[in-house]
């Protein structure tokens, strides 16, 4: 038969003391089943949320007046570039004609508006850098061992 293990009190204890034991042991089993039971919600969110791949990154609250996506109009450092002068053009223009007689859309005739300048520029590529191989004599003295190079 197995052995009875003693309890910390002894027979000795009075009633008011085993009573207020008794009621401290309550309330801490009423914290631990508290703590308990608010753990297990959040392991069940958890579990729930880590099921949705709908929104993974969603983090639980939306804003009430989130911004608009994107850059907003006017800001930022952009800006059209700019012709280059007159002095820069080094081929002769070329001309770039519509080629259609209709309209492809809706088949009406084309009349002429307007002409637009547009640019390319060609950059080189980089200059290749000047490499110099260099032959240098080494010499080494006789009598010391002494190294000298040209």
């Amino acid at each position: 038969m197995p052995r009875m293990i003693e309890p910390e009190y002894r027979p000795t204890v009075s009633r008011e003391n085993l009573l207020a034991l008794v009621a401290a042991l309550q309330r801490q089993l009423a914290k631990l089943t508290a703590s308990n039971e608010a753990l297990r919600a959040e392991i069940e969110q958890l579990k729930r949320s880590g099921k949705r791949q709908a929104a993974p990154f969603s983090k639980g609250t939306q804003e009430t007046a989130p911004k608009r996506p994107g850059r907003k109009p006017g800001t930022g450092t952009f800006r059209y570039r700019e012709a280059p002068p007159p002095e820069a053009i080094t081929a002769p223009p070329v001309d770039v004609q519509v080629t259609l007689e209709t309209c492809p859309r809706c088949g009406g005739t084309l009349a002429e508006e307007r002409v637009d300048l547009a640019y390319t520029t060609e950059l080189p590529a980089l200059p290749r850098p000047k490499v110099t191989q260099y032959r240098v004599w080494v010499c080494r003295c006789t009598v010391c061992g002494m190294q000298m190079r040209g």
